[in-house]
């Protein structure tokens, strides 16, 4: 036996050991990702419309100076 035979060996017995992955896995992941790019989304837009608000309103409120 030589190296390569021993390493494959010791992985097919780790392997053997280990439940696979369900199958569903994929879709779960991407879905997660999909909720969180959603909610960063969402919040820069509340940022965004927060600020454009704020832009508005600040000006709007000098008091009548002239």
């Amino acid at each position: 036996m030589n190296v390569d035979e021993v390493i494959k060996d010791a992985l097919r017995e780790q392997a053997a050991g280990v439940a696979p992955a369900p199958a569903d896995l994929a879709d779960r992941v991407l879905a997660t990702r999909r909720r969180r790019r959603t909610r960063t989304v969402a919040a820069g837009a509340v940022a965004v419309t927060a600020v454009v608000v704020g832009a508005v309103l600040v000006p709007g409120s000098g008091g009548g100076e002239d």
